[in-house]
């Protein structure tokens, strides 16, 4: 199962575009 890994890369996603927008 790659959960685990589809979870955290949507989660850097959302990290990596919130600090894009709000950086």
């Amino acid at each position: 199962m790659k959960v685990k890994y589809f979870i955290l890369t949507i989660v850097g996603s959302l990290g990596s575009l919130a600090s894009y927008l709000f950086g």
